[in-house]
């Protein structure tokens, strides 16, 4: 999640992935995208039929204009056009915190703490999207204050709460694991300020979860057109996205 989070700060500042020089997990394209995922986190993705590869990679999206805080901007590692009513934005990047990471940084805690934690994190990176959207201050209190973290936003302890499940839609089950072997596959609307692209009014976020492994993040930008067609893009990226039994992370 910290990677997440300093990505959200460099797009906020104007310093993103797109200004950087070569510092990323992967090259820009698709074949490079998928090495990576497959190395660091034990996901598979497959181009789904008939979407095209825009080429776009490292993207920031900023969910509130004039709202500077990481938590009103998310990362796309890169964009597939379904047609013309939809593009769909794939994760940025395998967050995940292995088990002997987490040891070596918190040797007081427990594993059980440690799978707790990570059990929460789609829960709290939806949490902060939908903050954002809804207007709402966003802070940064799990972090340590460093000097450039400083400047971007206040470190203030976050009192707002929201009913997270009048957002979101779960599915989880049977249905999860027939379409990318998951445990459980969140759903819920993010209005943007200024419509992606200029044409793409309509979002909405898609988190993957799986006990213990990475979660990916996607987004899908409509036009009111495609809005109506949600359910059938989401679709076409069952078993085009899959999370590998056979991977052991470290």
């Amino acid at each position: 999640m910290k990677n997440l989070i300093l990505l959200f700060c460099l797009i906020l500042v104007g310093r993103g992935p797109l200004h950087a020089q070569n510092n990323y997990w992967y090259g820009k394209n698709f074949v490079s995208y998928n090495a990576y995922f497959e190395r660091e986190s034990g996901v598979t993705f497959k181009m789904p039929k008939n979407f095209t590869d825009l080429n776009q990679y490292f993207i920031g999206v900023k969910i509130r204009d004039a709202e500077m805080s990481p938590a009103a901007a998310f990362f796309i590692g890169l964009t597939l056009k379904a047609d013309q009513d939809c593009i769909v934005g794939y994760p940025g990047t395998a967050d995940y915190e292995s088990k002997r990471i987490w040891v070596e940084k918190n040797e007081k805690d427990t594993l059980a703490v440690w799978r707790a934690k990570n059990a929460k994190l789609s829960r709290i990176l939806i949490n902060h999207e939908i903050k954002a959207a809804l207007g709402y201050p966003m802070y940064l209190p799990d972090l340590p204050p460093t000097d450039t973290l400083k400047r971007i936003v206040p470190f203030r302890p976050d009192t707002t709460r929201i009913d997270l499940n009048q957002y979101i839609t779960i599915i989880a089950g049977k249905k999860a694991r027939e379409m990318f072997n998951a445990d459980s596959i969140f759903l819920y609307d993010l209005p943007l300020d200024k419509p992606y692209l200029g044409k793409y009014p309509y979002c909405t976020g898609l988190v993957i979860s799986k006990k213990d492994r990475a979660i990916l993040l996607f987004k899908f930008f409509f036009t009111a057109a495609g809005r109506k067609r949600e359910e059938e893009y989401i679709n076409q990226l069952s078993k085009q996205v899959w999370y590998d039994d056979k991977f052991q992370p470290d």
